[in-house]
């Protein structure tokens, strides 16, 4: 299932003060079917900063000097009254950093963890902060941000606890000025047959109401063209520091099915920073009106001038079986195509924007015989409990930040080699032609995963 949401590219005047650059929270039950009193949940967080403005240790960020103040916890915010008792043993914000490219400056952090419930707990819950870049023009710093997933541990109408859509983009995007671009988001969701949509974060005026982003959302359109925005409301420190944080609680009428699509997005403009934040909704059918869950997604956008090279590279995908067996170790390459000269401008590294937990990827290899071609290795055995499917979501860049397609491969694990098909991969060696090319879109199949993708037309006019 593909998703092709053409949505509108929330403009904060919001802050990034060098080193948050947003993320994703996501969870999923231990036992769908579990039906007893209590029900325990795995709480996932993904966050993308700057390196090495953050280091890569354990508890990022409190672990980097100066930053030992910036831990949080994950707040309810949101029908609180039945969160299940979790209020009452909040989890932190601190991740553990889990990949770091030094050639593009990014950082990911990640934890999960588990926590017990009452049975049919609601609510939602919020990872708040104002450490965001500086985004729009003239920059604004130390705007608030607020990242919010709906739990929801009732039963579904198929008798089973839900399962969230996960989904994952490498943060920052980089686009290029007087071009249309896309950006792909690719989307699962384990519960085959659900109907997942994309729509924008919200933003709710007013004391305790549910908040999904920063305050600036664009109030009236006209086709293409944005013709006005509500107020951004900026922090009340100038440096990056935490600040009191206005309250949110309850919202009172749950959204509708809102698609990204239909929407408008403002020209952007080049040297500037953007963020965007949308929420990934999966419903139980396509005539449902009431999402079973919500998993947000924030990333930053950055408009840069046109590049000496504009091709971006491309990555061949895997060919053949994708099957591979509990405890046996499975080596594989990426290949990756350089369009530009690589004396002028090379591949600078491949960022995984879905990571397989105990797969480790080496850094680029250049091959012998052909210097426009270069490789990553990636080495995995997987582990009992990842019995099913896994995804893996790779991206590309140059040394000018330009942007391959997000390549996404799904393996499926089995517990004995007798079922198993053999997976291989075919490395190529030829130079690929740079002319210039419209660049399709990429994504395993599997019943449940889908790719949301943002178009940006930016503009060279301040």
């Amino acid at each position: 299932m593909m998703i092709y949401c053409f949505i509108l590219l929330v403009y904060f005047n919001s802050v990034h003060t060098n080193h948050f650059n947003g993320g994703t929270i996501t969870w999923k039950p231990i036992d769908p079917s579990d039906s007893s009193s209590s029900v325990t949940i795995t709480i996932q967080q993904s966050y993308w900063w700057t390196y090495p403005n953050i280091q890569c240790a354990n508890n990022v960020p409190i672990t980097t000097s100066g930053r030992a103040n910036q831990g949080s916890n994950l707040t309810c915010t949101a029908d609180c009254s039945t969160d299940g008792g979790y209020s009452t043993k909040p989890i932190k914000t601190l991740t553990d950093c889990i990949s770091v490219s030094s050639p593009l400056g990014m950082l990911t952090s990640q934890r999960s963890q588990n926590i017990t419930l009452t049975a049919n707990a609601h609510f939602y819950l919020t990872y708040r902060g104002n450490a965001w870049t500086g985004l729009g023009k003239p920059s604004v710093m130390n705007l608030e941000w607020s990242i919010t997933t709906y739990v929801d541990l009732r039963m579904r109408p198929d008798g089973i606890i839900n399962t969230p859509p996960t989904s994952g983009v490498i943060s920052p995007q980089y686009i290029v000025v007087n071009r249309t671009s896309q950006i792909q988001i690719p989307v699962s969701d384990v519960n085959a047959g659900d109907d997942v949509h994309c729509r924008w974060s919200e933003y709710s005026h007013g004391y305790r109401r549910r908040r999904e982003c920063s305050a600036c959302v664009v109030t009236t359109c006209s086709g293409l063209a944005c013709l006005s925005f509500s107020d951004c409301v900026a922090g009340t420190t100038t440096v990056d520091t935490p600040e009191i944080l206005k309250p949110t609680s309850t919202y009172p009428v749950r959204q509708a099915i809102n698609k990204c699509g239909g929407t408008c997005y403002p020209g952007l403009t080049p040297d500037t920073w953007y963020a965007a934040a949308i929420q990934i909704e999966d419903f139980i059918n396509s005539s449902s009106t009431t999402p079973m869950s919500s998993t947000p997604v924030q990333f930053l956008i950055y408009v840069m001038p046109e590049p000496t090279c504009p091709y971006e590279s491309i990555i061949q995908p895997l060919t053949g079986c994708f099957d591979v067996v509990v405890g046996i170790t499975k080596i594989f390459n990426l290949t990756i195509f350089n369009r530009c000269n690589p004396s002028d401008v090379d591949i600078a590294d491949v960022v995984l924007s879905h990571e397989i937990d105990g797969m480790t990827k080496s850094s680029l290899t250049a091959s012998p015989t052909n210097s426009s071609v270069t490789y990553v290795q990636f080495i995995w055995t997987p582990e009992a409990e990842q019995i099913g499917l896994q995804r893996m979501c790779a991206t590309a860049y140059t040394e000018e930040y330009a942007q391959s397609d997000v390549y996404c491969v799904t393996f499926t694990v089995m517990s004995s080699p007798l079922l198993a098909c053999v997976m291989t991969t075919t490395t190529s060696t030829s130079t690929t032609s740079t002319s210039s090319s419209t660049s399709t879109t990429s994504t395993s199949t599997t019943t449940s995963t889908s790719t949301t993708t943002v178009t940006t037309t930016t503009s060279s006019t301040s």
